[in-house]
Parts: structure tokens; C-alpha cells; sequence
């Protein structure tokens, strides 16, 4: 066996600048058939980001004193990941779709935040790659310049080898997301900045990959007959939160269902440059200005065609003390680490004190929490989930049987502020191949 790179440029070049605002927000690669394995886990979007905040192309400027200049910003843990809405992966030849996944940009936050920690921004390369520092400072200066980024691809069928032959080459298609979902003018919870505005625009785009080549002897076998596999994936649902005791019920139809995960954001915020539309944002109830207080979450129940599953699972959240007191609730921590790893398996997260509580680095002039992620971020992460087989690994079937999560809340100021609900399904998908025809089934 040996390796060598590929590079892919776009298949829809045009004058080679790709943005939501200038009429070509999506942006396609196609892989064709050939005799190797493509490494998925190498698979590398890379390219230029700028933030332009006219026609005449003028860089974006950040006035560090909080003044009346431009202030506008990625979100400090997903950078470039937060740009694509969707992502889809097809078959080159056949168009047959392997995975859909939709709300790419969210997704992408709990993931990062799941299995980043701090260190790995700084020291692990993960700011060059996808322009985040973890640190809203830090990130507002990265955008005053052109980024140079190499960011890999999180969809769960890009995390495999795969046999361009007998997938038929691949051909995958990014959606970008508004500017107005991408980027931000303000920081959590600071006073806006309403004079800025901006658009992103990317360039010099190539697709790489590592390549695993066989012997010449050995190539003509693959893609030959019959065979398959099973492979991870994401599909992807969306709804509100406007009560506190809230019910919601999915038809997901998955046959190895092994993970649900969930995330929040102010519906208000979406689509909203003067915010951050990708934050992780527990459940808060709005005092009249702005979300302050943080909702209590009673209890948590996810259900199976109405009936408890896992078996009388839920997650009461009961003896929590006063908001302004307020400790993080350590059942729903441990059931969300759980969720797509053992939580004994996951070497480093990005949950903290000061993310799970959103405290301050200092209170006055006194050092309040001290840690070596001091310069990251205090904006929460907040994901609710459950994983249903870290036994046999090969989850459990929702054929014919709805999905549905109950919540149980103090949230007060839900019908006038409602919060959104991302909802991610992790499932194995299997593809059968033969005579050249595939069919994928979950």
C-alpha cells in the first residue's frame, strides 16, 4: 500500500469567490471514481475567508476600545464551521445520497465542544485550521485579515474509508449560511454594536485528501461484485421551546438509532448580526432587556413511542440552588458527555465552571476562578442528550416508533422570547452494493 495527496478543485469555479451575498452560496466538489481508498478523516476543505464590508472589497476593522468602528466576529469555537448550513454527501455517478446534514454549523458546535478542549485551540493547531481561538478577542483580530483555513469535514460518513469505486466517487456540497447567521457584532451579553455590517467571501477553494493506493495487482479488485458497510451518519430536526413544560414528538424512522443531542439558542438571535446565532445557550428567561437569567430545568424525559426509553429514563433536576447562586446541573452533564463517547473515553471537552455557569474570570479586582483556560471564553455550552447502546454499538430502531423529549422548566418569558431547538439523531446507515447500483438503508 501506499499514499498520495489528492487536491479537488470546485466543480462550479466561476471566478473562483463563493458568498451568500454575491449569488453563489453553494459550493460543490465531486470525487471521481478511482481505484483507492479515500481516507475520510484527512479529507480537508481549505481555502481564504475574508469579511468585506462593502463592494469595493474593504477589509473588515475591529476597534478593540468597544467604540462606534466595525466590531464584527466569528463565533469563537467553530470559525469556519459555522458558515455552511448544509452539507450533503452523493454518490458521484448515481446522485444516490449517503447523508444529509442539515443545520451543519450547529452541529458542529456541539461536536467541537464535545471532544476540543482549550489547549487544543492553542496548541493543537485547531485555530490555524478553522480560524477560532476560543476566544472572542482573539477571533474579532483574526477577521480583520484574510484566513487561511483547512477545515475538516464532521459529517459521520467522512469519518470512514471509503472505496471510490464502489461508491461511485463522491460528490459533496457545502450551503453557506447568511452573513447575518455567520457572523456577529457583539460579544455574550455586551452592548450591541449597531452600525456594523459585513459579508463573507471565499476563495482559492481545494478539496484535499490522503489517498490509500494498493498494489497495481490488487486495484482491479476494488469496487469489483458485491459488498458494503455500515457507517455512522446525522440527520437533523428543528423545533421551538415557547412553554415550560414543553412536548415534542419526531418520527425519525432509524432502525440503529445509537444517540440524540440537542442545543438552544434564542429564536430572536437567528439570523440576527447584532448576535451570535451559534451559541450553545442554555434555557433563559428574558428580563425585559435581554436574556439574564438562566431557567431552571426541572426534568428531562426522552421518550420511544411514548413510553420512557431508555427503560423509565429521566433526568430529574430537583434541590437546585437560587440562580444567583446557581451550580450546574451534574445528571444532565453526565448524560450529555455520554452521549457520543463514554464519558471515561472523552479526553477533553470544552465544559468548565466558567462555561457551565458562565462566571466571570474575575469579580473586581479579586482573581474569582482560576484555571489554564483563563483566555478561553466563558460563553456557555449547553447541550442536552442521551445515548441509547454503549453495549452492542448498534443503537436501537425507531421504525414505526416516534421520538420525543419532554421538558420541564421555569422558563417564564417563553411565548413572547421563544428559545430554537436543534435536535441531532446519530445513526448507522448500512449500503449494499451490487452490479454497480447502491442502496442505503437505516
Amino acid at each position: 500500500m501506499s499514499r498520495k495527496l489528492i487536491q479537488i478543485r470546485p466543480t462550479n469555479i466561476g471566478d473562483n469567490k463563493w458568498s451568500f451575498l454575491k449569488g453563489t452560496p453553494q459550493i460543490q466538489m465531486d470525487i471521481a471514481p478511482a481505484p483507492h481508498i479515500l481516507n475520510g478523516k484527512s479529507l480537508r476543505l481549505n481555502g481564504v475567508l475574508n469579511v468585506w464590508v462593502d463592494d469595493a472589497e474593504t477589509q473588515h476593522t475591529l476597534n478593540n476600545d468597544g467604540g462606534t468602528a466595525r466590531h464584527l466576529s466569528l463565533d469563537a469555537r467553530t470559525g469556519v464551521q459555522s458558515l455552511f448550513e448544509n452539507i450533503q454527501v452523493n454518490s458521484a455517478t448515481t446522485g444516490r445520497n449517503f447523508e444529509m446534514v442539515k443545520h451543519y454549523n450547529r452541529l458542529a458546535g456541539s461536536l467541537m465542544s464535545k471532544s476540543l478542549g482549550f489547549d487544543d485551540y492553542v496548541n493543537g493547531g485547531v485555530d490555524v485550521m478553522t480560524g477560532a481561538s476560543c476566544n472572542d478577542e482573539l477571533t474579532g483580530q483574526l477577521v480583520n485579515k484574510r484566513i487561511d483555513f483547512s477545515m475538516p469535514i464532521l459529517c459521520g460518513m467522512l469519518q470512514n474509508d471509503i472505496d471510490l469505486m464502489m461508491v461511485g466517487g463522491l460528490q459533496i456540497i457545502f450551503d453557506l449560511a447568511l452573513d447575518q447567521f455567520t457572523l456577529h457584532s457583539n460579544n455574550f451579553n455586551n452592548s450591541l454594536d449597531t452600525t456594523s455590517t459585513g459579508h463573507i467571501v471565499l476563495s482559492d477553494l481545494v478539496l484535499t485528501y490522503d489517498a490509500i493506493v494498493p498494489p497495481q495487482n490488487q486495484a482491479s479488485a476494488l469496487g469489483q461484485g458485491k459488498g458494503g458497510w455500515t457507517y455512522p451518519s446525522y440527520s437533523s430536526y428543528y423545533t421551538s421551546i415557547v412553554s415550560n413544560d414543553s412536548n415534542h414528538l419526531f418520527n425519525l424512522n432509524t432502525g440503529m438509532t445509537k444517540s440524540v443531542l440537542m442545543n438552544f439558542v434564542p429564536s430572536e438571535w437567528l439570523n440576527n448580526i447584532k448576535r451570535n446565532s451559534n451559541l450553545l445557550m442554555p434555557l433563559t428567561n428574558y428580563d425585559g432587556a435581554k436574556f439574564t437569567q438562566r431557567a431552571k430545568v426541572k426534568e428531562v424525559t426522552f421518550l420511544k413511542n411514548n413510553i420512557k426509553a431508555p427503560l423509565d429514563f429521566a433526568i430529574p433536576c430537583k434541590n437546585l440552588r437560587p440562580i444567583s447562586n446557581a451550580t450546574a446541573n451534574a445528571q444532565l452533564l453526565y448524560e450529555d458527555l455520554n452521549t457520543l463517547v463514554l464519558i471515561g473515553d472523552n479526553k477533553s471537552n470544552l465544559l468548565s465552571n466558567r462555561t457551565a455557569l458562565n462566571w466571570a474570570n474575575q469579580r473586581g479586582t479579586t482573581n474569582y476562578f482560576k484555571s489554564n483556560v483563563e483566555l478561553a471564553s466563558n460563553e456557555p455550552v449547553y447541550n442536552i442528550g442521551v445515548n441509547y447502546d454503549h453495549i452492542t454499538e448498534q443503537g436501537v430502531s425507531f421504525k414505526n416508533q416516534p421520538f420525543g423529549f419532554r421538558l420541564r422548566t421555569d422558563l417564564t418569558t417563553g411565548a413572547d422570547h421563544p428559545f430554537s431547538a436543534y435536535i441531532f439523531v446519530k445513526q448507522l446507515n448500512t449500503i449494499q452494493f451490487q452490479n454497480g447500483l447502491a442502496q442505503v438503508t437505516n
